[in-house]
């Protein structure tokens, strides 16, 4: 988050979602949540759909998930 100077994971549901902050050049991985749990270990956490909606899990509320 360019504000807060906070590093998250993003993570997308679909392409409807992932388009609109990529565009259309871009490359993706499908992952478990899981490993984006691991990859967060050393941000703030995951956001879900960054944009509007987003759904933020800081790594405190995750790692029992």
């Amino acid at each position: 988050y360019n504000k807060t100077k906070e590093e998250w994971v993003p993570l997308f549901t679909d392409f409807t979602k992932l388009l609109p902050v990529f565009g259309q050049n871009y490359r993706v991985t499908v992952i478990s949540f899981a490993e984006a749990r691991q990859m967060a270990k050393h941000c703030k956490g995951i956001v879900i759909n960054p944009g509007k909606e987003a759904i933020r899990l800081e790594n405190s509320q995750i790692k029992n998930i």
